[in-house]
């Protein structure tokens, strides 16, 4: 454990390369547990939790310096949600929700988001890149996953995701609306009634929390520039309660 305590004091290239060997071990469980039926056995399930927790654990202790490292991370989950097993999806896909509500609740971003309300950000344009690099990094693989994933159980899983992102970090996003809002729209045009329902509550926490109320210089222009609006989003909410009713 103190070894990947300690990959907060590596350099980057070190982190990335105990990673790496952390993503190879997990594949190679990966390959032997879609080979058979049913849950992997308990060896290969374990390893394959342990690789998880262990990159999340880096993760964790290398947040000042996260960026660099996300991608190695992130890209690995979604790898792992295209697996036949089941098991396997959702132990990616809880991975998944840790690691981004770990980013959107770190100190970093809370940082940010407490500056940006009292007006207090010293390097306004640096601190724009930086934040909006990282919170379309963070929330971009959530619609990657909608759009591309085969299985039912992943699609509703990134809705799920999203859901707990909103309650718990709504407030935070800044510049993902977009993203967030193409998103939800698309569920509208979902066959499947979960993810229409799964859809309706992302979308009720969004009114309900007045999340699109935001300031203009947050997030105005940037749906603007998409062609998103709240009335846009209302018009899929609506779509959304009509083919829950059906």
């Amino acid at each position: 454990m103190k070894l990947f305590e300690s990959s907060a004091l590596m350099h980057v290239a070190a982190v990335k390369s105990l990673l790496s060997a952390l993503r190879q071990l997990s594949h190679q469980c990966m390959s032997a547990a879609v080979s058979s039926f049913g849950p992997p056995s308990s060896q290969k399930s374990g390893s394959i939790c342990f690789s998880l927790e262990r990159m999340l654990s880096i993760l964790v202790n290398n947040m000042h310096r996260v960026g660099p490292l996300w991608n190695e991370v992130i890209c690995h989950f979604i790898e792992l949600t295209d697996s036949s097993n089941q098991h396997v999806r959702t132990i990616a896909l809880n991975a998944m929700d840790q690691s981004i509500s770990a980013v959107l609740g770190s100190n970093q971003v809370q940082e940010y988001a407490s500056s940006k309300l009292q007006g207090a950000c010293n390097d306004v344009q640096t601190e724009n890149i930086e934040l909006r690099s990282l919170e379309c990094a963070v929330i971009s693989p959530l619609k990657v996953l909608y759009s591309s994933a085969q299985n039912i159980d992943v699609r509703a899983g990134s809705l799920k995701i999203l859901l707990h992102v909103l309650e718990r970090h709504g407030e935070k996003l800044h510049y993902s609306w977009p993203n967030i809002l193409e998103l939800l729209r698309s569920v509208a045009n979902a066959a499947e009634k979960d993810l229409i329902t799964l859809g309706f509550q992302n979308l009720r926490v969004i009114m309900n929390d007045g999340l699109l109320t935001v300031p203009a210089d947050s997030n105005g222009n940037e749906l603007d520039e998409e062609g998103l609006s709240d009335s846009n989003a209302l018009m899929s909410l609506e779509h959304i309660v009509l083919r829950t009713l059906n």
